[in-house]
C-alpha cells in the first residue's frame, strides 16, 4: 500500500454516502487506493504479464483483495460499488483481463497544490455568498474540465435555451455546472436521467419558459421527472416523447 494521505471535504456530510456507514466506509477505502500520480502496474495474464497505466484517481480492483482489505463479503463490496457508480462517485471499466476504477472528479478535490484548500472553501460558499459572486466564479472554473459530465449537461441546457431564445444572456457555465455536480454527488441524480429531463422539458410549452438554469433545474427535478412520465391530457396515453433522445455525443457532435 502506497504511503501519503487524501483529502476529505466537508461536504461530505451532506452526501448520501455520508448516511450509509457501509458504503462510507468502502468510499474511503477506493479514496484510500487511488493513485497520487500516472503509473504502470503489471498483472498476471495466462502464461505471462502485460502493463496497464494508471492515471492520478485510478486503481485496480479485485472482489477477494477488496473483500479482505475491507473484511466485507465479495458481493457486499461489488454492490457498494455499483452503488458508489450509480451516484456519480466513480466508473468502473472492466474488462476481461480486470476491472480499473476512477474517482470522479479526482484532480479537484485532490490535488497536491497548497492553495486546493482555501479554493474549496470559497466553492463551497459561492452558493451561499450571491455578492461575493466574481470572485467565487474565478474558482469554481477549476472544478470542471471542459469536456466533463458536468459541462456537457449544462451546456445542453444551454444550447436547448437558445434555440428558443437565440438573445439569452450566456451565464457562467461552471456555476451551471456546479448545480449540475450537486445533482449528481448529493442528489444522486444519474447523469443519463438528467440529459433525459434536460431535453423533455426544453420541449414542454410550461417547463421551457420555467427552467431557464441548472440551478431551477436542480430545484424542480422530481416534479419534472413526475411530469415526464404521465402522459400529456392532450393526447393519447404512451411516451412524452415518442421520437428517441439524441445521446451527448449525437447533440455535440456538430460543436
Amino acid at each position: 500500500m502506497t504511503a501519503g494521505w487524501i483529502k476529505l471535504h466537508r461536504q461530505l456530510l451532506e452526501s448520501r454516502v455520508f448516511q450509509n456507514e457501509g458504503l462510507l466506509k468502502i468510499w474511503i477505502w477506493c479514496l484510500l487506493r487511488a493513485n497520487h500520480r500516472k503509473t504502470w502496474v503489471s498483472i498476471r495474464t495466462g502464461n505471462g504479464y502485460t502493463e496497464i497505466e494508471l492515471q492520478p484517481g485510478q486503481f485496480l480492483f479485485g472482489r477477494g483483495s477488496a473483500s479482505a482489505q475491507t473484511r466485507m463479503n465479495p458481493t457486499t463490496v461489488w454492490k457498494r460499488m455499483q452503488k458508489l457508480k450509480s451516484t456519480g462517485n466513480l466508473n468502473i471499466e472492466s474488462n476481461s483481463k480486470c476491472s480499473i476504477i476512477t474517482i470522479v472528479n479526482w484532480n479537484s478535490y485532490q490535488n497536491d497544490q497548497e492553495k486546493s484548500d482555501s479554493e474549496s472553501i470559497n466553492q463551497v460558499t459561492a452558493k451561499e455568498q450571491p455578492g461575493d459572486t466574481d470572485k467565487n466564479d474565478k474558482n469554481v472554473k477549476k472544478l470542471f474540465s471542459s469536456d466533463s459530465i458536468e459541462i456537457r449537461l449544462a451546456d445542453l441546457l444551454l444550447k436547448e435555451i437558445k434555440k428558443r431564445k437565440p438573445d439569452f444572456k450566456t451565464p457562467n457555465i461552471h456555476g451551471w455546472a456546479k448545480s449540475i455536480d450537486l445533482m449528481i454527488r448529493l442528489d444522486g441524480r444519474k447523469p443519463s436521467d438528467i440529459e433525459r429531463v434536460i431535453s423533455w422539458c426544453q420541449s414542454d410549452s410550461f417547463w421551457q419558459g420555467n427552467v431557464l438554469s441548472t440551478v431551477k433545474l436542480r430545484d424542480k427535478f422530481d416534479q419534472l421527472q413526475l411530469k415526464m412520465r404521465k402522459p400529456n391530457n392532450n393526447q393519447p396515453a404512451g411516451p412524452v416523447n415518442q421520437r428517441p433522445a439524441k445521446t451527448m455525443e449525437e447533440l455535440f457532435s456538430n460543436d
